[in-house]
């Protein structure tokens, strides 16, 4: 089946935009799907309940409904083939609305739901979130920017990742 990469509507605009760099550039082997996150946001079981719906509607359904969702892709053939979970982009804080994501729990939903990497954009919780455990989240790859709280040049940034079981 396509690969996924699943984005939430608040994803930042440029990873948003890397990310669909990457869908253009693979030829109809992957799409974005974006999850739905309501607003306002009461909890953050409304945060998790909309990835779980969106999760769900992936694996259960060969079509989705977003316009710019991977059923709306005329060459995607295989619509009846197993997604293949590939990515799974998630805030730890988003910028536009500014909220806390429960990156901990989202990132093992993702996990069990068979992404097989999850990364975290942490730029918006460095100078945020008083403490950061990246390998408590269990994230594949946490990055980030370090402009707006180190008053460094915006080049610089920083690149976490785990290693796989397979010494990736």
């Amino acid at each position: 089946g396509v690969g996924i990469i699943l984005v939430s509507r608040f994803t930042y605009g440029a990873v948003l935009n890397a990310m669909k760099n990457v869908v253009e550039d693979s030829g109809g082997r992957l799409c974005v799907e974006t999850v739905d996150i309501p607003f306002p946001v009461y909890s953050r079981d409304d945060i998790i309940t909309a990835y779980k719906d969106k999760i769900s509607q992936i694996l259960s359904s060969s079509t989705t409904t977003s316009p710019d969702s991977c059923s709306s892709r005329s060459n995607i053939s295989e619509k009846t083939a197993k997604p293949w979970l590939c990515l799974a982009v998630l805030d730890h804080v988003s910028s536009l609305p500014s909220l806390l994501h429960p990156v901990k729990e989202l990132v093992s939903l993702c996990h069990k739901a068979g992404f097989e990497r999850v990364l975290v954009d942490g730029a918006h919780a460095l100078g945020t979130v008083s403490e950061i455990n990246v390998a408590d989240i269990k994230c594949d790859y946490y990055v980030g920017n370090v402009h707006k709280w180190m008053m460094a040049p915006t080049s610089a940034a920083y690149f976490w990742y785990r290693r796989s079981d397979d010494g990736r």
